[in-house]
C-alpha cells in the first residue's frame, strides 16, 4: 500500500523536512508568508499557544481553518477560528482538578 506523501498547504509541492510536515508548509513558503501570519497575528506566539500544545487535533483544526480563512482573504473567519485556537488551547493548558 502506498502512503501519501504529505504536501505544503500553500503550494502543493511535496514535504520532506520533519519540521516542514509538522507545520505543514514548506521552508520557501513559511518564508514567503510569515508576514502575513504575523500581520494576522497568527503566531504562535501571538496567540500564546505553547507549541506542544499544536499537536492536539481540535487546536490544529482551528489554526488550519484560520490559515486557509486568511489565504482566502476572509478576516472574520481568521479571527473567529483564532479564537478557536485559543480556547483549545486553553482548555488544554488548564490544571486538571484533584
Amino acid at each position: 500500500m502506498k502512503t501519501a506523501t504529505p504536501h505544503c498547504k500553500l503550494c502543493t509541492r511535496s514535504l520532506t523536512d520533519p519540521e516542514s510536515i509538522t507545520r505543514g508548509i514548506g521552508p520557501e513558503c513559511a518564508a514567503k508568508y510569515a508576514w502575513m501570519l504575523c500581520d494576522a497575528g497568527l503566531t504562535l506566539e501571538a496567540l500564546q499557544i505553547p507549541i506542544e500544545l499544536t499537536t492536539d487535533p481540535n487546536v490544529a483544526l482551528q489554526l488550519s481553518r484560520a490559515e486557509k480563512a486568511l489565504l482566502a482573504g476572509n478576516r472574520r473567519d481568521v479571527e473567529q477560528f483564532k479564537n478557536a485556537a485559543k480556547r483549545a488551547a486553553q482548555r488544554l493548558a488548564l490544571p486538571v482538578a484533584a
